[in-house]
């Protein structure tokens, strides 16, 4: 997680957040479709990677696209939704478990990561921070809070 903010000052913030989102879509793939045990937690530690590189991205993309005097609305609300799917994740968990294969809590990430992904570039020149530097544009922010609030992921985290 440390180490997202220099990459995307570095790399720039949208080009991360793809890889972030395509890490952890390829490996949400791999883990439904897990031959064994020791492939799974192999393919969630990647998981866990890309979720490392989402996180703080979608926190300070969020924070970067409101006016100053509605940052701390809009970090409120981000963290809000982070604690309600908290308690929400483990219980539609269960539900989806209790209605078929765990896998599917694997495959419930594809199209929500497939909407971020075709979502989140079209808004993204509408999210520039009001007053930003000529030429340095903010990205992110709605695809990363699609991906943060998926259930899957915050159950285990």
């Amino acid at each position: 997680m440390p180490a997202a903010g220099p990459l995307a000052d570095n790399g720039g913030r949208k080009r991360l957040m793809i890889v972030g989102m395509l890490v952890f879509g390829v490996a949400s793939a791999a883990c439904a479709v897990a031959p064994s045990l020791a492939f799974l937690i192999i393919c969630r530690f990647v998981q866990g990677i890309g979720a490392a590189v989402l996180q703080p991205l979608a926190l300070a993309s969020t924070t970067r696209v409101m006016p100053d005097e509605r940052r701390g609305w809009a970090i409120g609300v981000f963290s809000t939704g982070g604690t309600v799917f908290l308690i929400f994740g483990p219980l539609i968990g269960a539900a989806i478990l209790a209605l078929g294969d765990w896998r599917w809590l694997f495959v419930l990430n594809l199209p929500v990561l497939a909407f971020a992904l075709v979502q989140g570039d079209p808004l993204a020149p509408a999210l520039t921070r009001p007053g930003a530097r000529a030429g340095h544009r903010r990205y992110g922010a709605v695809a990363g809070r699609t991906v943060r609030y998926c259930p899957e992921p915050l159950a285990d985290q």
